[in-house]
């Protein structure tokens, strides 16, 4: 039962959904011993914690993590940061200083809805990293290749003939992601084989 999870606040349940399944798996991850893996990840092996406790890595190299895949301690200081920000809504320093500007001016009953309305994932990676990096736990995020080998804008190789996202995952990849949010124009199409999509 996902309520027994996270009950959201009159404010949180007004928010998109994007933005609720980034609140909500900060809770899973402080009340349970669970990794959030999101549906558009696709597992090549099984999809561990590391010897510190953390499921977590780089989207791109040092610049900022994913939370795509989340798995941290339940006393994370990155984890219960963000939960707290998500109760108190300060101005957030990951976001650029226009919407800083903008949201700072909120009232702070409504600025939670003001930041996510500013960013669509303003709760997801930026948010994360920074958070990380505050607390330095950002030392036991796994390198890009770990989940993320494939970049977003390398997403049309899951379709492409010959299948080349075989020679582009590294053999320390765990899993791919398939960005969703890129490709859903193409879920309907068949795609060619063979191809990743295919298989």
């Amino acid at each position: 039962e996902a309520r027994a999870i996270w009950e959201p606040s009159a404010q949180e349940a007004k928010l998109h959904l994007a933005a609720q399944a980034d609140i909500f798996r900060l809770h899973l991850i402080a009340k349970t011993d669970e990794i959030w893996v999101d549906g558009d990840i696709v597992a090549l092996h099984p999809i561990t914690r590391n010897e510190a406790g953390y499921a977590i890595g780089w989207e791109e190299e040092g610049r900022f993590v994913n939370n795509a895949v989340l798995g941290a301690p339940r006393a994370s200081e990155a984890i219960a940061l963000l939960r707290d920000f998500v109760a108190k809504p300060f101005v957030p320093p990951w976001l650029n200083r226009a919407k800083q500007k903008t949201i700072a001016e909120v009232p702070e009953t409504e600025r939670l809805a003001a930041i996510c309305a500013a960013k669509r994932s303003a709760i997801g990676p930026s948010a994360l990293t920074w958070a990380l990096k505050e607390t330095g736990e950002i030392e036991h995020v796994a390198p890009q290749g770990t989940y993320f080998d494939i970049p977003w804008h390398l997403s049309d190789l899951f379709f492409a003939p010959g299948n080349p996202v075989e020679t582009q995952v590294g053999d320390r990849a765990t899993a791919v992601h398939l960005w969703s949010h890129l490709i859903r124009g193409r879920h309907k199409a068949k795609p060619p084989e063979p191809s990743f999509r295919s298989t």
